[in-house]
């Protein structure tokens, strides 16, 4: 009952991250992997420190031209992430990944917990690295967007 219970579990996971989004290439990508990365806008939101800054979420997908390996061997050609930017200080963190054979199935998955009461125990993001771009992109669109609803 238990390995049941934990296979719907996966599979709502899966069809909720691969099937209820809408992907948008955000152009950015690593000079030595060449893959293309995309923000999936309908679960882009903002969220609230308790010192009321302001923190983003979104599920960012990266998809490989050629084929990662993890340790065991398996090779995946898609990640898909959950992070968690915060403009003001300029830091980050990752909570949920999903890695993705050819064929679309998962084949690893990670869980962190990550501190919504304030960002002080995430990454800081290296200048002129792919963290970077995906926090000033992200953090663009929410400045853009908020601007557009004034």
């Amino acid at each position: 009952m238990k390995i049941k219970a934990m296979v719907m579990a996966i599979i709502l996971t899966a069809s909720q991250v691969s099937y209820g989004a809408n992907w948008i290439d955000v152009g950015i990508s690593s000079k030595s992997q060449k893959e293309k990365t995309y923000f999936d806008l309908d679960t882009f939101g903002v969220g609230y420190f308790n010192n009321k800054n302001f923190y983003l979420m979104a599920w960012i997908r990266n998809e490989y031209p050629k084929e990662q390996k993890l340790t065991n061997g398996q090779t995946y050609s898609a990640e898909v992430t959950l992070n968690y930017f915060d403009c003001v200080n300029r830091k980050s963190a990752i909570s949920e990944q999903y890695r993705y054979s050819r064929q679309g199935n998962v084949i690893w998955s990670g869980k962190s917990y990550v501190s919504l009461y304030s960002s002080q125990n995430w990454d800081n993001v290296i200048p002129n690295s792919i963290g970077e771009a995906l926090l000033n992109e992200a953090c663009t669109s929410y400045y853009i967007m908020t601007k557009n609803q004034k």
